[in-house]
């Protein structure tokens, strides 16, 4: 049975074990540091699910964490869900920077993380696989998606994305912000997932105006999806070698105040994550070696431009085995 800690807000330790009890996850509470230490030995939780009501406290995460790692040598590193109210740079940096943080969830007015996003990332950390966009929502009211095997059908996926985004009335700087979010996530997946027998990029050194061809059954998938709260759009590719660990460094320094450039490299996503990373409420990166790389963003259906650029940042990081987990896709 996977295993859950809950640290530092115990009051709310009720709602975790109500929601993550029936799904089979073992739930534990602990209010301080000390106090988790004293548990840890009992045995290693999958997920520490840490609770920082503060924001500033995600700049003291990483030798909190060090310390936590440090009272079993045997045991294996921390997997932590980061759950505060922020969307300054300089927390969601210090939490990209973070060893150990696969996710930071955003809490809302009561305290609590989106019960959805909850339940899909903790699933994920625990046993990574393709995501289906109805995972983050209640009744979906649309769903739309498309196979592309050439990148000159890019304009018919997001002219998809728009029309639908239009049909359930989102106002027009949602749906620009959403198909321009998709439109990155289309580009990345053409020209940074594709690699040869020998693990290398194919196409990253390529102009975006290049046209690339894939074959059927390494086709891209688009996604649409919303209910009546938030969209979501997920892009699907075939080869999994999104590398997450110096995708989330190189987003790191582009979030430090000297506004460091990133690098469109090998195995990296470039500019554009950064500007999904901005723009989004959510941001999902899942990949399993050799099999798919999965990116799925959020956005709250907000009525206005300010209610839209308020709403706090939410992303998570995973990755599967290089064997195993066979994803059907």
């Amino acid at each position: 049975m996977n295993s859950i800690l809950v640290l530092g807000d115990t009051s709310q330790a009720h709602f975790y074990r109500a929601l993550l009890s029936p799904c089979g996850y073992a739930v534990r509470e602990a209010a301080t540091a000390t106090d988790a230490k004293t548990a840890l030995r009992g045995g290693f939780p999958t997920v520490v699910l840490w609770i920082l009501k503060d924001p500033r406290e995600v700049l003291g995460m990483a030798k909190a964490i060090a310390g936590l790692d440090a009272t079993d040598a045997v045991a294996p590193p921390l997997c932590v869900v980061a759950l505060t109210h922020t969307r300054e740079p300089a927390y969601l940096r210090a939490a990209l920077e973070c060893k150990g943080v696969r996710a930071l969830l955003a809490l809302d007015e009561s305290g609590h993380p989106d019960a959805r996003d909850l339940l899909v990332t903790v699933a994920q950390i625990c046993a990574p696989r393709v995501i289906d966009a109805h995972d983050y929502l209640s009744k979906s009211q649309i769903e739309r998606s498309m196979n592309l095997t050439s990148s000159v059908e890019k304009g018919e996926a997001l002219d998809i994305v728009r029309r639908a985004a239009a049909e359930i009335g989102c106002n027009p700087y949602v749906i620009s912000t959403v198909v321009t979010t998709a439109e990155e996530m289309i580009s990345n997946a053409f020209h940074h997932g594709p690699v040869d027998d020998r693990g290398r990029h194919t196409y990253s050194s390529l102009p975006r105006s290049v046209p690339i061809t894939l074959p059927h059954e390494r086709r891209v998938t688009l996604t649409f999806a919303a209910d009546d709260k938030r969209l979501c759009v997920s892009v699907l590719d075939r080869f999994g070698s999104l590398r997450v660990a110096s995708l989330a460094a190189r987003l790191a320094s582009c979030l430090h105040p000297s506004g460091a450039q990133i690098a469109g490299d090998e195995g990296g996503a470039g500019i554009g994550m950064l500007m999904a990373l901005r723009d989004m409420h959510g941001l999902a990166f899942n990949v399993l070696p050799g099999q798919a790389t999965q990116v799925v963003a959020l956005a709250r259906r907000s009525r206005s431009f300010r209610e839209f650029r308020i709403h706090p940042k939410s992303f998570g990081f995973f990755c599967g085995a290089e064997h195993g987990n066979h994803l059907g896709v």
